[in-house]
């Protein structure tokens, strides 16, 4: 159709859109979009991608309406893909079509009487909406006489419109999940991959590759399963579980879930780790991961690791507990490789770095303090958080603006990794529990940390760090120093001396103590004490050490029991890939169950946690908004289609309970002044619903700023 024509069918009376303006945005837009593209690709796909799937959940929302409506004969006015501005509109009228191109701002968007439906693709493609008439932004409804009005529709009919759309949130979650199920989809399978001490797992007797194939009657499960399982169980209530041994035997456990002494999300847990797989990842994006994994270790990606310091491997999941008993300074790993991509499969040895963890994990109990038949070492700097490089408004502006500060910041002393920490606070040659109680106790006051640094001769020299514990956004009212400790294993010195419960007592050796000679033979580091004390399981040893110049020794009978209370981890633990496994369909049919299955724990999933929220097991802080929902859809779009349709499926299943809740603005809070109407058979006064509507609003605005909020702290605290 010609301009002429089109524009003969518009309102002469209509404001005509700015051009200048129109020209701007798409100049600007194109622009932005090309640099990104061309800059950046990779980047461009996944933002597009997740752009359009999280608005596609939103439309199928509104075609729930738009259909149901259509149906129930209430006109249309409009019908966006997207939101304003417009760049393309379709509609009939009495005289002809009308069409728009390209956003028309200051043009009146007002519809003729006789006019069809305006079928719009927006600028903003993160959902849509449908226009009713009748329909007002206040929540009252227009009066008209007009029966084809929303209004003036039958109440019950007016109430099918409104759940239309969580109706189709529901049907397109079941639609992608049998699609997904048909053609097969990666999930971690429920297999105990660890077992937390002293958690309820570990009470319960359950072991690492153990899989649960029940939770509540429930055998259609994953990982994620046994997790919400236990943050959206009744507080005290067991959770019955069926679980299939090693052997093949199946045995019925009970478990109530519990919240981990120094876990900061607040969710309760039954101490069931993720199980990881043996290959190493084949996505690293981080430099400083890479330069680790690849420079230093001379791993690659996709690196398949068969065993550890020669003990094979025969499920990938015992990689974690081989690597927690070698207590040794590296590991040495046999990896099948396959690189590049298509070439021959070799075999190859690389070494990579182990490090000591400060505590055994223990789920009830922080301070359960690591030690080698009840010799405690020294603590050292493992990493350091990266000091604020601006702070206050002010000097945040600055920043963005690219501003220097005239008068800059001295330079002052800070803590470096491999720092050997012998003070803190009062406390000399501190443990771990030490640290946390002289942390804690010096909360937004300064607290002195004096600890042994390398000097350019490689000569340890002492440094006084003046730091101040306070509580980390995002760390659920923990109070912090900003860094992760570690054991000093490479010097063989005793911070203190315990009482264990598998040793032979404390035994008599001096803080800060440096041992020599363990059975005679002279000894380094504590992997050397380590090595010599297993070396002489059940005989009498003796250890010999120095305080300052003067020299001293004990001896004690070594107990056949390791009395070792460590654990080594490798620091590349997290940068394997997590352990999957295809869940594929049968046949259609299969699909078809395993689609509604899936929509319905993650529809039960999400009124648990509203739920949970009220009742406050599930803390307000563990929910996400608008930027974490966009991120975890980048982050998404960046694995693969599959996985990106899977949260969309997710996604749609959560909105679908978010709309029927019964608050104004959202669906249920339509449906609620509706069944109010028809009780009372005339609807609330127009005042009192806008009233309502406003409330509501502000509410919801409220939760929306406030779970944006904790979304930026955590892409903060992840990008960090």
């Amino acid at each position: 159709m010609s301009e002429q024509n089109v524009n003969q069918n518009q309102n002469p009376q209509a404001k005509k859109p700015n051009p200048l303006m129109n020209a701007m945005l798409v100049v600007v837009l194109a622009a932005g979009a090309v640099y990104l593209a061309v800059e950046n690709p990779a980047a461009a796909r996944k933002i597009l991608l997740a752009a359009l799937g999280f608005g596609a959940v939103i439309m199928i929302h509104e075609l729930g309406h738009f259909l149901i409506a259509k149906l129930c004969g209430i006109k249309i006015e409009m019908f966006s893909i997207g939101f304003p501005p417009t760049l393309l509109s379709f509609q009939k009228t009495a005289k002809g079509f009308r069409i728009r191109v390209l956003p028309q701002f200051g043009a009146d968007e007002t519809a003729a009487e006789d006019s069809g439906t305006a079928y719009c693709i927006g600028l903003i493609p993160f959902g849509g909406f449908v226009k009713m008439l009748g329909q007002s932004d206040s929540g009252a409804v227009e009066q008209t006489k007009n029966p084809r009005s929303f209004a003036n529709k039958p109440i019950w009919q007016r109430i099918a419109v409104v759940a239309g759309g969580v109706v189709f949130n529901a049907i397109g979650a079941m639609i992608l999940f049998m699609a997904l199920f048909l053609y097969g989809l990666e999930l971690t399978p429920p297999i105990v991959g660890k077992v937390i001490p002293n958690s309820p797992a570990d009470v319960a007797g359950l072991k690492t590759g153990d899989r649960i194939v029940e939770i509540n009657g429930e055998n259609f499960i994953d990982y994620t399963s046994v997790v919400l399982a236990a943050a959206f169980a009744d507080k005290d209530r067991p959770v019955e579980m069926k679980v299939e041994k090693s052997d093949g035997s199946v045995t019925e456990v009970k478990l109530v879930s519990e919240k981990q002494i120094n876990n900061t999300t607040g969710l309760r847990a039954f101490g069931i780790g993720q199980p990881t797989s043996s290959t190493v990842n084949r996505r690293m994006k981080d430099p400083k991961k890479i330069k680790l994994l690849y420079e230093t270790a001379k791993f690659r990606p996709g690196d398949v690791i068969t065993a550890l310091n020669g003990k094979p491997l025969t499920k990938p999941w015992q990689l974690d507990a081989y690597a927690a008993a070698a207590l040794t300074p590296t590991a040495v790993l046999t990896v099948s490789r396959c690189y590049p991509a298509g070439s021959a499969k070799t075999t190859a040895q690389v070494e990579a770095p182990m490090v000591c963890i400060p505590y055994y994990p223990n789920f009830r109990n922080e301070f359960d303090l690591a030690n080698v038949y009840s010799i405690v070492p020294r603590l050292k700097v493992l990493a350091v958080s990266e000091p604020p490089t601006f702070s206050g408004m002010t000097s945040k502006i600055k920043h963005w603006l690219g501003i220097k500060d005239e008068k800059p910041q001295p330079d002052k002393p800070r803590l470096k990794e491999d720092d050997i920490i012998i003070q803190v606070g009062d406390a000399v040659n501190p443990t771990y529990k030490d640290l946390r109680d002289q942390t804690v106790s010096h909360k937004d006051k300064p607290l002195p940390l004096v600890v042994l640094r390398k000097d350019p001769a490689g000569k340890l020299t002492s440094t006084t760090i003046v730091m101040e514990p306070s509580v980390k956004a995002g760390d659920n009212g923990r109070v912090t120093l900003g860094f992760v400790p570690a054991l000093d294993m490479e010097h063989a010195v005793a911070a203190h001396t315990i009482e264990s419960s598998t040793g032979p007592g404390a035994l008599p050796i001096p803080a800060g103590a440096e041992i020599t000679k363990v059975d005679g033979q002279a000894v380094k580091s504590f992997y050397d004490v380590i090595r010599l004390i297993r070396q002489n399981s059940g005989q009498r040893i003796s250890i010999e050490y120095l305080t300052g110049a003067d020299a001293g020794g004990i001896g004690f009978d070594v107990p056949e029991q390791d009395a070792i209370h460590m654990q080594s981890e490798m620091l590349l633990a997290a940068e394997l890939e997590f352990y999957q496994e295809t869940y594929k369909a049968k046949n259609p049919s299969q699909a078809i169950f395993w689609g509604v299955k899936r929509t319905w724990q993650f529809i039960e999933q999400s009124v648990l946690t509203f739920a949970g929220l009220f009742s406050k097991t599930v803390p307000v802080s563990s929910l996400s908004g608008p930027v974490g929902i966009a991120s975890i859809s980048y982050k998404m779009a960046g694995q693969s289609i599959a996985d990106l349709l899977y949260f969309l499926g997710l996604l749609s299943s959560c909105l679908a309970v978010m709309n029927l809740l019964p608050l104004p603005i959202v669906d249920g809070g339509v449906i609620l002044l509706l069944i109010i109407e028809k009780i009372r058979g005339v609807p609330l006064n127009t005042k009192v619903q806008e009233i309502i509507t406003w409330v509501g609003l502000v509410f919801l605005l409220s939760v929306f700023l406030w779970v944006t909020y904790n979304d930026i702290l955590r892409w903060v605290v992840f990008w960090k």
